[in-house]
């Protein structure tokens, strides 16, 4: 393998606050530059989803009071393991939209793990998401912003929330991962929108995303020269189980079942 023009462990030597800051240019999608608040303020380390597991029944419990308002039915109509796979859909993609997005328009990856991120209740459901002080390694190299990304968001965060999730809600560590990696294809096409000039380093950080560790083979393959993107999945995140839901748009259905 050829030596990269950069260390294999980057050393950081920034603050993530200006890439964080320039990620969120992109939209809601990729903000996650909250204040960083004291417990007291209801702010807890995202490590209370893997450690406690009454914090991760309480987010399942608010996730199904909020979709079952969507859907108009009681709360015990929405399935337990489809409202914590799209919940945990959500949570990935908060976290990994942030770290691509600030190597793309912000030139460095931001260090994110467990205890870089804070989390707190929300009404709607899904909890919110900020980050507390952060490290980052600046870069101009997608392939060096992917593995960065893979080895301190993806292992170092989403690997641990995935697991408590699938324990937890018993659900599947295919259909966990395919969350992942459509997390992945979403930021890669808000990107590629809002900023076509900066399209090229998003969809190639993408691309390498994908093809790394447990992402691997969760997407259909695209060709070298697609411009498609998010790529179709492989799984399902089980959306269409939800009362009232539909199919997203990269699912590997391609209508609903009994439709």
């Amino acid at each position: 393998m050829a030596e990269h023009p950069w260390p294999d462990q980057g050393g950081p030597d920034l603050d993530a606050g200006a890439a964080l800051r320039a990620a969120a240019t992109a939209g809601d999608f990729f903000d996650l530059t909250g204040p960083h608040r004291d417990p007291a303020a209801g702010w807890r380390p995202l490590r209370d989803l893997v450690d406690d597991a009454a914090a991760m029944a309480e987010v399942v419990a608010a996730g199904r009071r909020a979709m079952a308002r969507i859907g108009a039915v009681p709360p015990s109509a929405v399935e337990p393991r489809a409202a914590a796979s799209v919940l945990f859909l959500g949570l990935a993609a908060r976290l990994v939209a942030a770290p691509i997005g600030a190597a793309v328009l912000g030139g460095a990856v931001p260090l994110l793990t467990l205890d870089d991120v804070l989390w707190r209740p929300h009404d709607r459901g899904s909890p919110v998401l900020v980050a507390g002080p952060a490290r980052a390694v600046p870069t101009d190299h997608p392939e060096q912003a992917a593995m960065l990304i893979r080895r301190f968001t993806v292992d170092g965060a989403v690997r641990p929330l995935l697991e408590s999730f699938r324990l937890a809600c018993r659900i599947s560590p295919r259909v966990l991962w395919g969350n992942v990696a459509s997390a992945v294809g979403g930021a890669v096409q808000v990107l590629v929108s809002a900023a076509p000039d900066r399209a090229p380093t998003a969809v190639s950080i993408g691309r390498r995303l994908l093809d790394l560790g447990q992402l691997a083979g969760t997407t259909q393959p695209l060709p070298p020269d697609a411009g498609r993107w998010p790529p179709r999945r492989r799984s399902c995140c089980l959306l269409y189980r939800v009362p009232g839901a539909g199919i997203c748009t990269d699912c590997v259905l391609s209508r609903l079942p009994g439709g």
